[in-house]
């Protein structure tokens, strides 16, 4: 026998202060209660990748099949939804060039348009269009202080490649005028021409003002008329010597657009000017 305390039995009592280390015994058993044991899927709810295979998950926003999509469609700004004509507006102010966004430091190359092709998606209200050989489809994004207004950028209306792209099922070409349609082998066309109007001067000079329009059946020679050259926006154009209304716009080199953009031959590369009437 021991003496007890006073204290013996009351809810007050405390358990003295144990040392060292706690031993579970038994081992854990989640059979018989409840253990924290390593994560497995198969017996309860973890943490862990999507797995489309096993429960439903939320895709990436994709503009193209999600009507609503808070999220910018390749990253950047968010996807114009406003009227096709404020688009073709900005189509005929840029001759068709768009600027295809590349990643996230907002890199662009200008690449040409088929204007047949643009449309709205009725569900998503997103923009489409698709280039000149009919290889891609675009979504157009909107300026970033206003959906319903394309975002646009040196003079083009700024766009990314459409994901999940079906076919394009582009109208029959237009062969009776084409407009700098390139080669096979180069898809990209030279930008507007940069430079000055007196370095542009002295090249033609040197030319007697003869030049090339690239077609898909190979270059064809233009000779313009000098006293018809002048500027339009933030392009060179000049007429066709004897038929000055027929119009043709200065391309410049692709690494320096202050430069006028020659071919294999050494003869200046130009574009002919498309007279659209209306937006």
């Amino acid at each position: 026998m021991r003496p007890l305390s006073l204290d013996y039995g009351k809810t007050a009592a405390q358990c003295p202060a144990m040392t060292g280390p706690i031993v579970q015994n038994p081992p854990c058993d989640s059979t018989k209660g409840t253990c924290v044991q390593p994560c497995d899927p198969t017996k309860g709810n973890c943490v862990q990748p999507c797995d489309p295979t096993k429960g439903a998950c939320t895709p990436p926003c994709d503009p193209a099949i999600t009507a609503n999509c808070n999220q910018p469609p390749v990253g950047g700004p968010q996807a114009y939804v406003g009227s096709l004509d404020l688009v073709k507006a900005a189509l005929v102010q840029s001759n068709n060039l768009i600027g295809v966004v590349q990643d996230s430091t907002g890199a662009y190359i200008r690449i040409e348009m088929n204007p047949l092709t643009l449309f709205k998606d009725p569900v998503s209200q997103y923009v489409f269009i698709a280039d000149k050989l009919g290889t891609n489809k675009y979504v157009f994004f909107a300026d970033p202080s206003d959906k319903l207004k394309p975002a646009i950028r040196d003079n083009y209306p700024m766009a990314a490649m459409a994901p999940n792209q079906g076919p394009v099922n582009n109208p029959p070409a237009d062969t009776t005028k084409v407009v700098n349609n390139p080669p096979p082998g180069d898809t990209l066309p030279p930008p507007l021409y940069k430079g000055t109007q007196d370095n542009l001067v002295l090249v033609m000079n040197q030319m007697s003002w003869k030049a090339n329009m690239r077609t898909p059946q190979g270059p064809v020679a233009v000779r313009m008329d000098n006293t018809t050259l002048h500027q339009e926006g933030n392009v060179w154009v000049a007429g066709e010597a004897g038929n000055v209304a027929h119009l043709f716009i200065f391309l410049g080199d692709k690494a320096d657009p202050t430069k006028l953009a020659k071919d294999a031959a050494g003869m200046v590369l130009v574009m002919e000017k498309v007279l659209t009437a209306g937006p």
